[in-house]
């Protein structure tokens, strides 16, 4: 069983910042008391100082190694839960890192298990007349085990990569997703899929004797200057997770 597509990339973090503050009640003074005993006073207003906040510095472009940016907050924050009437939710944004490729073009959300990261390119196989490991734009791989996310259907993590060869080719999204996926697996679905600024597929491949489901998504902005592709390998419902706020992070300038 061996990767169709990919390419290869890096990790990084989120911060929260929470206000919290509590006051002190304020007791009603004791009814007609002897003339004596002094009305009870108000108790103490106490208030907590807010938490340090993170500041994450510029990510420097370059083109030696990945890059991570600390305590890093995605794009798009999580929902907050329910909470009951007249409070204020509390932000909930999605616990990880951003990583970066070594372009610094690609960055995107990931869990902060997913600590095996390379950046160095999109190397594909398989995509007539490319020939086979030619670097065709920038590229990442984030994962618990990068090596391992090609080989079993056990390890979690992700692909983003990003190519003007492609559409130079003759490439749209619809036609490169027939060259993309593991083998042992097949399609189970196909759907039209949108992202922001960039629009293409999304195919759901089941692979044999695993639960575990595969994302492949094509997309492309309105002009068609470039393809977009991402693979994200789902083994448990946590992965799902991850896959949505990863792709609610995606920064691609290319």
């Amino acid at each position: 069983m061996a990767a169709a597509i990919v390419g290869l990339a890096v990790v990084v973090a989120a911060a929260l910042i929470v206000t919290l503050s509590s006051r002190g009640t304020h007791p009603t003074a004791a009814a007609a008391r002897a003339a004596s005993r002094a009305a009870p006073k108000p108790g103490p207003t106490s208030t907590a100082q807010p938490a340090a906040t993170a500041t994450v510095p510029p990510t420097p472009r370059s083109s030696a190694s990945p890059t991570v940016s600390p305590t890093a907050t995605a794009s798009a924050t999580a929902t907050p839960s329910a909470t009951p009437h007249g409070t204020s939710p509390s932000p909930t944004p999605a616990p990880g890192r951003v990583v970066h490729d070594a372009t610094g073009d690609i960055s995107v959300l990931v869990p902060d298990n997913w600590t095996s990261v390379t950046g160095d390119g999109w190397h594909p196989t398989n995509i007539p007349p490319i020939p086979n490991g030619t670097d065709i734009g920038p590229g990442l791989n984030a994962s618990t085990n990068v090596p391992a996310w090609f080989t079993d259907w056990t390890t979690p993590g992700m692909f983003v990569g990003a190519s003007r060869q492609l559409t130079a080719d003759g490439y749209t999204p619809a036609t490169l997703l027939q060259h993309i996926g593991f083998t042992d697996c097949s399609l189970f679905s196909s759907q039209p899929y949108a992202l922001g600024r960039w629009t293409g597929t999304l195919d759901t491949q089941t692979c044999a004797g695993s639960a575990t489901r595969l994302w492949n998504i094509a997309m492309w902005p309105s002009d068609h200057s470039y393809i977009i592709c991402v693979q994200i390998k789902l083994v448990t419902p946590a992965d799902r997770t991850a896959a949505d706020r990863a792709l609610a992070s995606l920064s691609v300038n290319y």
